[in-house]
């Protein structure tokens, strides 16, 4: 519960701190650099000593077969002078003889040791040959040198009773054939000894004496020291039962025959090499079968010991990796406060801005993406002031506007006109009608103060404007209305629609006597509020009255000008004032506005 409560509370954290780019960046970096070589240096050094443990296995493996190769030929070197020796017709002839008397013994005897340290001389490291038979006579034995405990001679002929007493008794290793060998220790040197036993027999196959060739034992292992795989290694021959025949350090034997005695895959597999954990301690051991005897050649190699030099060589490349790192992590800083001075540098321009200095110093950077920012926030403040020019202008033009309307609103021709209809008509009855329905007109336009109204609003000031204008053309024309329920929830600018009734009367119907008709049309389409405006007189030019709104002739036309450059100031280039003639004759002047539902939207 208390680890959820700390993973929740470094969670909220990292979760609400806000950290700085160069900060982040030198982190991140240095980060992904401890991952990365971590991971590396772990991988490369598995790797690496998974190689290095495969090159020995196989560089032991393949000593183990030239080891055991090299001892076969020398037990088969042995084997093959004691089948000369046993095969010599002369020999054959003295064991098969039974001496008559003590000098035919003695000059027989005299007769083999001739030829045994004939044989013996070819091969070093013999100790003694004998030949022990049943056909030899006990007082012979007390004029010979003694080998055996001082009772055999060392070369000559010997009773069998001491090959009995001496080596039958020992464990016998079947070689080839009738060969086999025999590992003892000689009691008269304290040395191991093996023994090649070779039965002598005659015609009939029947054993008539033995054969045996002392070899000390060291110097048949002699080369194995040589041919270790490495110095620390030790080697072992055993015997299928797991005695030892020979080890080349008596020191660690006892805690290699537990290791030795572990192994219960030399059983099974003729050779290979195994990793053995012996209490608590790792073994590389290789082992290889002798072919032509049951022994099994073993070297046995702590792996701790082994590898000494790859930890230390380990410890090197982490030393170096460490290095690497360090100076890794300097240039990321190195890195990170080039990439971050340019932003730095654009960051206090941004502040400057919000300050109201619009007036930015941009420096070049070079790291592009930086570059591209500086280039685009230098485009964007061009903009700005660019954008800020434009309202500016677009506010002295809505203001001059605004004057324009009120100006308008006290037309000269228009006052003159209705000024003079009064006059003529000072005995009417209808003067005071047109007069109050101008005051009503004046103070519609007027409106408080304020620029926009509500189209009901809008539309109640050109009625009263009709109102009076039909008074004054005596009713030339019909007024007609076709207004959507709809839009009267929306709001306009005030003294748009008076201005084109105005035109449509003064332009369109002044060469009609009688029948002219302006139709007031208002309604949405889409997302625009349509106002239109249609006579049915003469009809007009489209790219005169173009022209007119675009400010290209600047004589005539002013109040269409006036409502359609306000138009345009107050929602956009995409709304504005058009006009277009009729096919039955005539013109029309579109509105098209947006839908703004409340005053204060605009």
């Amino acid at each position: 519960m208390k680890n959820i409560l700390v993973g929740k509370r470094y969670s909220t954290y990292f979760k609400n701190t806000k950290f700085k780019l160069k900060t982040l960046m030198i982190w991140g970096l240095v980060v992904l650099l401890i991952i990365f070589i971590t991971i590396t240096t772990f991988l490369f050094l598995g790797f690496f000593k998974q190689l290095i443990t495969k090159s020995i296995y196989e560089s032991q493996l393949s000593n183990a077969v030239k080891l055991v190769d090299i001892l076969d030929l020398k037990l088969q070197y042995q084997s093959q002078i004691a089948r000369t020796i046993s095969n010599n017709e002369k020999i054959q002839n003295i064991v098969l003889s039974k001496p008559i008397n003590l000098l035919t013994q003695v000059t027989n005897n005299r007769e083999v040791k001739k030829i045994l340290l004939d044989y013996s001389g070819s091969m070093n490291g013999i100790y003694s040959v004998n030949i022990f038979t049943k056909n030899f006579s006990e007082p012979l034995n007390t004029i010979m040198e003694g080998k055996y405990v001082d009772d055999v001679a060392a070369y000559g002929i010997n009773d069998y009773s001491f090959f009995t007493k001496y080596v039958q008794n020992n464990t016998l290793y079947k070689y080839k054939d009738d060969i086999y060998f025999n590992v003892s220790t000689d009691k008269s040197l304290g040395a191991p000894m093996l023994t090649t036993i070779k039965w002598i027999k005659d015609l009939n196959n029947e054993q008539i004496g033995v054969l045996t060739i002392l070899l000390r034992l060291d110097y048949l292992f002699s080369a194995l020291e040589d041919m270790k795989s490495h110095k620390i290694a030790d080697l072992y021959i055993i015997d299928n039962e797991g005695t030892t025949i020979y080890n080349s350090n008596y020191d660690k034997i006892s805690t290699h025959f537990n290791v030795i005695s572990s192994l219960n895959e030399i059983h099974t597999i003729k050779n290979g090499n195994l990793m053995k954990i012996v209490n608590g301690k790792e073994y590389i051991i290789t082992f290889k079968h002798f072919n032509s005897i049951d022994w099994t050649a073993i070297e046995i190699m702590p792996y701790d010991e082994l590898f000494k030099g790859f930890h230390s060589v380990s410890n090197k490349i982490i030393i170096s990796i460490l290095t690497i790192t360090i100076i890794m992590i300097i240039l990321a800083v190195l890195l990170s406060n080039t990439m971050t001075r340019g932003l730095k540098k654009l960051l206090v321009n941004i502040r400057n801005v919000e300050r109201g200095n619009l007036s930015v110093n941009i420096e070049s950077s070079k790291i592009i993406e930086v570059e591209i920012l500086n280039i685009s926030f230098e485009e964007m403040m061009k903009k700005i002031r660019n954008l800020l020019k434009e309202i500016e202008i677009a506010n002295k033009k809505e203001r001059d506007a605004e004057l324009m309307a009120l100006q308008a609103q006290i037309n000269p021709h228009f006052l003159y006109n209705t000024l003079d209809a009064v006059y003529w008509m000072t005995d009417d009855k209808d003067v005071g009608e047109i007069i109050s329905t101008l005051g009503r007109f004046f103070r519609l336009s007027l409106n408080k103060g304020m620029d926009v109204v509500s189209v009901t609003h809008e539309l109640e000031h050109v009625r009263k404007y009709v109102d009076i204008q039909m008074k004054i053309y005596r009713n030339r024309f019909e007024f007609i209305e076709v207004i959507d329920d709809n839009v009267s929830k929306f709001h306009i600018l005030k003294l748009i629609l008076q201005p084109l009734v105005e035109n449509a009367i003064l332009h369109g119907l002044n060469q009609k006597k009688k029948d002219g008709l302006i139709k007031l049309t208002a309604g949405i389409t889409g997302e625009d509020l349509i106002f239109s405006v249609e006579d049915n007189g003469t009809g007009v030019v489209t790219e005169d009255m173009q022209s007119i709104l675009n400010n290209v002739v600047e004589t005539k036309g002013y109040g269409i000008r006036n409502v359609n450059e306000r138009i345009k100031i107050k929602y956009g280039n995409q709304y504005g004032l058009y006009y277009e003639n009729k096919d039955s004759g005539g013109t029309i002047a579109k509105i098209i506005l947006p839908l703004i539902a409340n005053a204060t939207d605009t």
